[in-house]
């Protein structure tokens, strides 16, 4: 049966697509394919469930790395055991391995996830060489950033005591002895922002420019403060994953974004350590003072940074077919994400406490 019909005088009207998500039959031509916004709706939820398959995988090895790891260490320490989940080992080995499965289990699921795009590893992980001066703006002002997320967050943690929720914190303390001390800082400082790098600054955001590069910078800023798993820190790992993800758009190199992230974890390490060794009085004020230095540094290099380059921070609108606003509803109404946002969603709840 013809979708379109002719007026009196014999002219066929243009036909009218009754399924929008099936083929349309046109007399004298078949089936024809669906309209471009439909092929690119489906290829944005095809990404999504993509990405939101490699979180749940990454969440089943982040169970089962550690172990497997451990079973290999065993053969050459066979003085280590695991008895139920509690695992005798010394420190060290422990920290070795959290650092080590961390990175596997995180890493793995979305190099698999570009290898299955059949994205080119230079795409996915653009590794070329890089404007040092923009770096260096990206640092400063990346510190700037860091407080007023850092006020965000205190801001959103005051409002849920308002209602008795208080958030349950991660231990992040230093260990006493040096090797695992050692091992801790490398974690925080040199391995975890190099991995979480590729992954979100990487894989995640380079993969969904193909769909306009500010629709890729708040997808992968937005996964990267939702996969902290803590309602607390969220909005500041929401916006420094705005402002790394713009200094590797705009460098063009993954190397920019580790550089920041690795300063900005540092400095926060590092500064955590000198005031922690201060008498109990001066603590306070030593922490006003970082506060201080750090917000001036971000807003000198920030009005620096678009007094030299004018045009910085504006984006070119995309060439996309679909409108932002139905590529962000069909990124986030795939059925797997929607399912990966639930599961996120329990382990954020298990994060706060309720006060009686």
């Amino acid at each position: 049966m013809s979708l379109y019909s002719k007026n009196q005088k014999g002219y066929s009207h243009f036909y009218r697509q009754c399924e929008p998500n099936g083929y349309t039959y046109v007399d004298g031509y078949g089936f024809a394919p669906p309209p471009p916004v439909i092929t690119e709706r489906r290829l944005i939820q095809r990404f999504s469930n993509g990405i939101a398959f490699s979180f749940l995988l990454y969440m089943l090895l982040s169970n089962i790395v550690p172990y497997i790891l451990l079973s290999i260490i065993e053969i050459f320490i066979p003085a280590i055991r695991a008895i139920s989940h509690e695992v005798i080992a010394s420190p060290a080995i422990i920290q070795f391995i959290y650092l080590l499965s961390g990175a596997i289990s995180l890493t793995l699921p979305f190099i698999l996830f570009a290898f299955i795009c059949k994205v080119p590893f230079n795409v996915a992980i653009p590794l070329r060489r890089f404007s040092g001066s923009l770096c260096a703006f990206g640092v400063f002002i990346a510190f700037g950033v860091s407080i007023i997320g850092m006020v965000a967050s205190n801001m959103l943690s005051f409002s849920l005591s308002i209602f008795n929720v208080v958030p349950v914190m991660w231990d992040t303390s230093m260990p006493m002895d040096f090797a695992s001390a050692f091992l801790f800082f490398i974690d925080i400082v040199v391995v975890g922002p190099i991995v979480e790098e590729i992954v979100f600054r990487g894989v995640i955001m380079n993969t969904l420019r193909r769909f306009g590069d500010t629709f890729a910078l708040l997808i992968s800023a937005i996964l990267f403060s939702i996969a902290h798993q803590n309602l607390v820190q969220a909005p500041n790992a929401f916006l420094m994953g705005l402002l790394i993800g713009y200094f590797v758009l705009s460098s063009g190199s993954l190397w920019t974004g580790i550089i920041i992230h690795i300063a900005m974890n540092g400095s926060v390490m590092i500064a955590d350590m000198v005031i922690g060794i201060l008498p109990a009085n001066a603590q306070e004020m030593a922490y006003m003072f970082y506060v201080a230095i750090t917000l001036l540094i971000g807003i000198t290099a920030f009005l620096m940074l678009v007094k030299k380059h004018p045009n910085s921070f504006t984006f070119f609108r995309s060439s996309t077919v679909t409108t932002e606003r139905n590529k962000y509803k069909a990124f986030f109404t795939a059925v797997t994400m929607m399912f990966t946002l639930f599961i996120f969603a329990i382990f954020i709840m298990r994060n706060f406490e309720i006060l009686i």
